[in-house]
């Protein structure tokens, strides 16, 4: 008796399997993972420190701003300082961020680093005509070789060639240099000078300038620097951390949210009408990060879904998550490109 009920209740099960509606059969909606809607943490402790300081420093009020630029501008408070002029650069204030620098130059008027920091600053981010007017308002006052040498670096990029000539032939007066080393000066700026800075010079290039570093005070190791996009571990030219994170960083930063990308797919195939339709091709997003380490514009390119109806639905997700990443502050505050491809195959 036991034995038949209990083969009737299969039966009916069984029978009731065949008979369900497909939507009762798919699978179950997967659950989103916890951080889905905040920011992934990277699991680098020194990595999360440089992002979280840009985070601090946008949430700033007016008064705090304030507050931060009076213990910025005391004396040796060179880490305020540094993220008072990265919170000036996040806020789109440039010429402010050039202006405080300048003056707190013009104050300690011996100090050649401090000049640097406002020089550095203009350079990093291509501002090649205020370079070359600083350079130029500090010379009409006192005349440095070394300074000489950034100003024809700064008008070469700014389209003036005669005039870095000009520049590079009163540099070589002053420092009496080597006529060889003079005319390398002059093929560099003409190789070197254009409008974006190129990549950094081979050995062989770069070892007579690598010298005048070495030698020299904190504009020569600048003025290497700039042209040469290279400089020795141990030149301290300016007082300022202007940020910057590499590749590898860059890359740890994308793949933090992992888990979320996963989920976007997930629920993509999930919301199709035919849920076991493959959802396999890839896309690549591209954005800018910002001055302090924001997503800016993320931009689908080339999407390729095979035509899956929920595609869409798949490149919004994935745009959404990418806006979510906080990146460490770039360079000088310099916009920087960005791009990742998603692919997904089931």
């Amino acid at each position: 008796m036991i034995a038949s009920r209990l083969h009737w209740i299969s039966l009916l099960l069984l029978i009731g399997l065949v008979w369900a509606p497909a939507s009762a059969r798919a699978r179950k909606a997967p659950a989103p993972p916890s951080d889905f809607d905040e920011r992934a943490m990277t699991g680098s402790s020194g990595l999360e420190a440089r992002v979280v300081q840009g985070m601090d420093l946008e949430r700033l009020g007016p008064d705090e701003l304030e507050a931060l630029k009076t213990v910025a501008l005391q004396e040796g408070q060179t880490r305020e300082l540094s993220g008072y002029i990265a919170a000036l650069l996040g806020r789109d204030q440039l010429q402010e961020a050039i202006d405080v620098l300048h003056q707190r130059a013009w104050s300690d008027f011996e100090s050649e680093s401090k000049l640097a920091d406002v020089l550095d600053l203009a350079m990093g981010q291509l501002r090649w005509g205020a370079c070359a007017q600083l350079a130029l308002s500090r010379l009409e006052r006192r005349m440095i070789p070394a300074l000489f040498l950034v100003r024809a670096l700064c008008l070469q990029r700014s389209g003036d060639p005669e005039g870095a000539i000009e520049n590079v032939e009163a540099a070589a007066t002053l420092a009496d240099f080597d006529p060889v080393f003079v005319q390398q000066l002059r093929a560099q700026l003409a190789e070197r000078g254009g409008g974006q800075p190129p990549p950094p010079a081979d050995d062989a290039v770069y070892a007579p300038f690598q010298q005048l570093g070495t030698s020299g005070g904190p504009l020569d190791q600048l003025f290497v620097f700039q042209l040469m996009g290279r400089k020795d571990p141990g030149w301290l030219y300016g007082t300022l951390d202007w940020g910057g994170f590499g590749a590898s960083e860059l890359r740890e930063v994308i793949l933090s949210r992992s888990r979320a990308y996963r989920y976007c797919h997930a629920a993509a195939k999930h919301g199709a009408k035919r849920p076991n339709k493959p959802l396999s091709g890839s896309v690549t997003v591209v954005w800018r990060i910002d001055a302090l380490g924001r997503v800016k514009d993320p931009t689908l390119v080339e999407p390729s879904w095979g035509g899956h109806p929920r595609g869409d639905w798949l490149n919004a997700c994935l745009v959404d998550q990418v806006g979510k990443l906080r990146f460490p502050q770039p360079v000088y505050g310099l916009p920087m490109p960005a791009r990742h491809r998603f692919s997904f195959a089931d």
